[in-house]
C-alpha cells in the first residue's frame, strides 16, 4: 500500500503542474539535466530513488549542516567496518534552485524489523532476539570511529551550555504542565552531572542521533546500513545516548531490551552513570519535544523517566545477570 503510494506521488510530481508539486517538477527537470532518472519518491519534498547510466542511486535534500555532514564527515570516515555500512556519497552541493544536495549510493538491503513500532502496545509486535547482536555489533564498530576529527565541522555537539539549555526548557515546560514534581526536577539535575562532567574532555564518538530501527538496513551480505546521517551528533557519552536511546523505544519490546542492555553492557563496557543521565535527557526530550501533543506517548515517557530517577529501578537493571537463557534482575 506505502509503495503504490508513493509511486502515485511520483506520478503527481510529473504531471501537476501547481503547489507542493510544482517543486518536484522543479527537481526532477534539475536531475535529468545532471543525467538522472527520477524512479521513486522515497519522501515527500526531500529524497528520491533515481538512476544513471543504469546505476541506483538516492537524491535527497538536505539543510546546509546537513549537507558539511556528509561532506566533511562521512565522506572521511575510514572502514571497512566489521558490521556497520555507512552510506557512501557520490556528489554533493548547493544550487540556488533546489538549495543544498546530496547523491549517494543506493543500498539494497531490507529494513531490519519492518513491522516494528515504538508507538504501539507490547507483545503486538515481536522482535527477533538474534537481531539483538547485530545491533551490538553495529555499535562496537560506531565506538571505534575517532570524531576527535571533525569537532570543527558544522556539527552537533552536546557540549555542556546545549545540555543545559535543553533541559531547563524542557524541565519548565514539564512544570508548567504538571507532569513533575519540584523533587523530581531537582533529582534530575542531580543525576544529569555526570553528562556536564565530560562533555568538554572526550574521547569523541560520533552516531546520527536517531539510532533505532527504523534506521537499521540489513544488508544481503548480514552488515547493517545506518541511515539518516543528516543530523549527526558528536558528543563523549554518544554510545551511551545510543543504547539509552533505543533501550528508551523499546518500552513495548521487554525481552529484547533486556537483551540489548545486557550485550551493551558486556561487550561494550558502557558507563552507568552516563546511560543513566543520558537516559534521563533522552526520555525528557521526547516526552516535552517529540511527543508533546501525544498524550498517551509522552506519558510512557515520563514513566522511563521516573525509572532512570529511582535508584532502586536502576540497581536492579544494572544488577541483571544471565542463567541460562533467562536474564535476571537483581532484587
Amino acid at each position: 500500500m506505502h509503495g503504490w503510494f508513493e509511486r502515485g506521488k511520483t506520478l503527481l510530481a510529473r504531471w501537476l503542474p501547481f503547489l507542493p508539486v510544482s517543486w518536484h517538477r522543479k527537481a526532477m527537470a534539475w536531475l535529468e539535466s545532471r543525467g538522472y532518472r527520477t524512479l521513486e519518491v522515497l519522501s515527500w519534498a526531500k529524497a528520491y530513488r533515481v538512476e544513471k547510466s543504469g546505476e541506483p542511486f538516492v537524491f535527497k535534500r538536505l539543510t546546509s549542516q546537513g549537507l558539511a555532514i556528509w561532506q566533511e564527515v562521512l565522506s572521511k570516515i575510514q572502514g571497512p567496518f566489521r558490521r556497520l555500512v555507512v552510506p557512501e556519497v557520490v556528489e554533493g552541493g548547493e544550487d540556488k534552485r533546489i538549495g543544498c544536495w546530496v547523491v549517494r549510493r543506493w543500498l539494497d538491503g531490507k529494513p531490519m524489523c519492518a513491522h516494528w513500532s515504538e508507538r504501539v502496545e507490547p507483545d503486538s509486535v515481536q522482535l527477533p532476539i538474534d537481531r539483538v547482536e547485530k545491533v551490538v555489533d553495529v555499535l562496537e564498530d560506531l565506538a571505534t570511529i575517532d570524531a576527535s576529527p571533525f569537532l570543527a565541522a558544522n556539527i552537533q555537539r552536546r557540549d555542556r551550555s546545549f545540555l543545559q539549555n535543553q533541559i531547563a526548557r524542557e524541565v519548565a515546560q514539564a512544570k508548567e504542565k504538571g507532569l513533575l514534581s519540584p523533587a523530581e526536577i531537582k533529582r534530575i539535575w542531580q543525576l544529569v552531572e555526570p553528562l556536564f562532567a565530560c562533555t568538554d574532555k572526550g574521547p569523541w564518538h560520533l552516531s546520527n542521533h536517531d539510532f533505532y530501527f527504523r534506521n537499521f538496513l540489513e544488508m544481503p551480505d548480514g552488515r547493517v546500513a545506518l541511515l539518516d546521517w543528516e543530523v549527526a551528533r558528536i558528543s563523549s557519552f554518544e554510545i551511551e545516548h545510543c543504547v539509552s536511546y533505543l533501550w528508551m523505544l523499546l518500552w513495548n519490546c521487554p525481552e529484547w531490551r533486556r537483551e540489548f542492555l545486557y550485550q551493551t553492557k558486556q561487550r561494550l563496557g558502557i558507563d552507568r552513570e552516563k546511560f543513566r543521565a543520558a537516559l534521563i535527557v533522552n526520555s525528557l526530550h521526547q516526552a516535552m519535544s517529540v511527543w508533546r501533543h501525544q498524550p498517551a506517548l509522552q506519558a510512557k515517557m515520563i514513566g522511563v523517566l521516573r525509572e532512570a530517577l529511582d535508584g532502586q529501578q536502576m540497581v536492579a537493571l544494572w544488577g541483571m545477570h544471565r542463567e541460562g537463557k533467562k536474564i535476571i534482575f537483581e532484587r
